[in-house]
């Protein structure tokens, strides 16, 4: 061949019976069984038509194996990266602001009559409040933004205070 993209490589490989087996036992009794290759160091590579080395003479009686021809062809030409880039200024957006952060809380249960009557006022002042105050007490601790604590229902916003302040106060 003449053409100096294409190479041309050659291979005489000799394969005489099959491999062994061997026993592995690996983890928890398990048998596997690998396949060992056979006369693994009479293969021969050749590349631009250097001479061939021979193998070892064959014995007898046997055939000549044939080396087989391999034709490799040229590399193909690497593209280059495309990058998209938009036309003029871009403006990142603003990343929000989180409003909840999660946090580690170690309780303790108490039950003692002291802990039961300081529970007990502190619902009762909760409950006595107005829902502009509850509104206010929300958004101060923040569980609600000021954007939103409008629209919420009064009920639930009572009940995430009063949560609120049992936590806060340790009156479980």
């Amino acid at each position: 061949m003449s053409d100096p993209t294409i190479k041309e490589i050659q291979m005489d490989v000799h394969h005489e019976g099959g491999g062994g087996t061997r026993k592995r036992r690996g983890v928890g009794g398990r048998k596997r069984k690998t396949r060992v290759a056979a006369d693994s160091d009479t293969t021969v590579v050749s590349k631009d038509h250097t001479p061939v080395a021979s193998p070892a003479p064959a014995p007898a009686g046997a055939k000549p194996v044939v080396a087989p021809k391999i034709v490799l062809a040229p590399p193909k030409p690497k593209l280059p990266k495309v990058l998209l880039v938009p036309k003029g200024k871009v403006v990142a957006p603003r990343p929000l602001r989180k409003t909840f952060k999660a946090k580690h809380l170690k309780v303790t249960i108490d039950n003692s009559a002291k802990t039961q009557k300081r529970r007990s006022t502190m619902l009762a002042k909760v409950d006595e409040m107005t829902d502009d105050q509850i509104r206010a007490a929300a958004v101060h601790a923040r569980l609600s933004r000021r954007e939103t604590v409008a629209n919420a229902p009064i009920d639930l916003l009572r009940q995430m205070v009063k949560d609120y302040q049992i936590m806060k106060e340790r009156l479980l």
